[in-house]
């Protein structure tokens, strides 16, 4: 999908003209579960909320600024259920400060824009309203890795952007929130510290195995077997994928 001509006018038209509202829209990147493996797709989703109390505020459209690591973690593009209705969610080349190099971009920044439907602004309630979704690879292990909203960045300078779905040209950015992520080696990694393999992991196999527990379910087939042992065994003795030597 691209972007027309139409929306890139009314995008410039309202960041030259936007003016600040009295109530605020947040933005805030959240995961299902924080903790994936390598090769785990992990949907990271873009909610807008609402300041507490009136006035309820509604979203016309964002154009946010977001970064994160890409030795962890590759950013495979907009998840298409589109739970906001967009008529445009994606990665613009044109107006972005070079943020967007590709699409989707893959150097660790980008711009997301998302167009609400003409008429029918997305509300943003106080718990937090689904905007869109971000899919990335988990590619590594590593015990933290962050995904955040940049308040500004690119060349000329951009800024991360709310626009109002109710009164025409009002901008009403509030707080930008990220969010983060623990890629342990994979699921034979069981026991803190992840990404680090020793005794502990064995134990904590060894005991859910007896108790049935569906931390040693490795294959996911609810049946505890030398199946599972020998997909723990395997993944033990083979380590932590590590990152290329820069």
């Amino acid at each position: 999908m691209f972007i027309t001509t139409t929306a890139r006018l009314s995008i410039a038209a309202l960041l030259a003209f936007g003016v600040v509202a009295s109530a605020d829209v947040n933005l805030e990147f959240r995961v299902d579960d924080n903790l994936v493996d390598p090769a785990d797709t992990v949907p990271v989703r873009i909610y807008v909320v609402g300041d507490p109390g009136p006035p309820a505020e509604t979203v016309g459209a964002i154009e946010a600024i977001f970064t994160w690591d890409t030795v962890h973690l590759t950013l495979d593009g907009v998840d298409p259920a589109n739970p906001a209705n967009l008529i445009f969610a994606g990665f613009p080349a044109v107006g972005t400060g070079g943020l967007n190099e590709a699409n989707p971009p893959a150097d660790g920044d980008g711009v997301f824009v998302g167009l609400g439907p003409l008429g029918t602004p997305t509300p943003a309630a106080e718990a937090g309203t689904l905007f869109a979704t971000l899919n990335f690879t988990a590619v590594f292990s590593t015990p933290n890795t962050d995904i955040s909203f940049l308040a500004s960045a690119g060349t000329p300078t951009r800024e991360t952007v709310v626009f109002d779905g109710t009164t025409p040209n009002t901008i009403v950015t509030g707080t930008l929130s990220g969010t983060s992520l623990i890629i342990r080696c994979g699921p034979f990694d069981a026991a803190l510290p992840y990404g680090q393999l020793d005794l502990a992991d064995v134990s904590v196999f060894a005991a859910g195995f007896l108790a049935n527990d569906p931390v040693a379910d490795l294959n996911e087939d609810s049946i505890f077997d030398l199946a599972d042992i020998d997909a723990f065994i395997t993944g033990f003795l083979a380590g932590c994928p590590l990152p290329p030597t820069p």
